[in-house]
């Protein structure tokens, strides 16, 4: 299991020299929040009893936690964990600002990779992200890039690195189902890995900003379209103003 920047990425990594170079450094520290105050919530495929958890109440329950702290760390876990981190943040998201009354400059809801694995078992995987409204995400300058199930997450690394060193502040990525959301989580680990030997600006986690695509499915989320945004991770903002619920 190859470790990237203090964190664990599985998979066959193109870039095992950035990856040794980045785990000793242990340069995963530098990424720790500055606040204290952190919420967690859980996002389980399934209950107990063996039934498919509501996506769309996590993404509520995720939006509750945002109203009461600025970061919330979500874990996932099992089949489909990639997709599920995606899916849940979108909904909270929409959540926030429909509750906030689409506050003017109210940003956009992302995530920052903490941790994320892919075990042996095929389709099993385990997401640890931190959830954060941040202000003024930049906009990409070109379309988005297709992510299929074949693509190659070792070149999509390379297409951000490219992007941002020719000075572009974001990039975005459209994909459809599991197994393209892992591609993309994938990718934005080794590009964080690449960059963040070429000055502080590369050491800066990407953050990573997914919204509903144009292509829905009428059957299951699960085969929806997700453009999922890449941009520097900045500072949370602070809490949405009223009371916290």
């Amino acid at each position: 299991m190859a470790s990237i920047a203090g964190r664990r990425w599985a998979g066959p990594s193109k870039l095992p020299e950035v990856a040794a170079v980045l785990a000793s450094r242990g340069l995963g520290a530098r990424w720790a929040t500055s606040r204290s105050a952190r919420g967690t919530l859980e996002l389980p495929a399934r209950t107990e009893s063996g039934k498919t958890v509501n996506v769309f109440e996590q993404g509520s329950r995720l939006a509750v936690e945002l109203r009461r702290f600025p970061e919330v760390i979500i874990r996932a876990k099992g089949d489909a964990a990639a997709l599920r981190a995606l899916r849940v943040t979108a909904i909270a998201g929409c959540d926030l600002k429909r509750s906030s009354g689409f506050l003017a400059g109210f940003g956009c809801l992302a995530l920052r990779l903490d941790r994320y694995e892919d075990s042996a078992k095929k389709g099993w995987r385990s997401v640890a992200a931190t959830a954060a409204r941040l202000l003024d995400p930049p906009a990409p300058e070109v379309d988005p890039i297709v992510v299929r199930r074949r693509s190659d997450p070792a070149e999509l690394a390379e297409a951000l690195t490219r992007a941002f060193g020719r000075g572009e502040q974001a990039m975005s990525f459209r994909s459809v189902g599991d197994l393209a959301a892992h591609h993309i989580f994938s990718a934005v680990l080794l590009a964080e890995a690449a960059m963040a030997s070429s000055g502080p600006d590369g050491r800066l986690p990407l953050a990573i900003m997914p919204e509903p695509g144009t292509s829905l499915s009428t059957s299951s989320l699960a085969h929806s379209e997700w453009v999922s945004t890449i941009f520097r991770w900045s500072e949370p903002a602070d809490l949405l103003p009223g009371p916290a619920p």
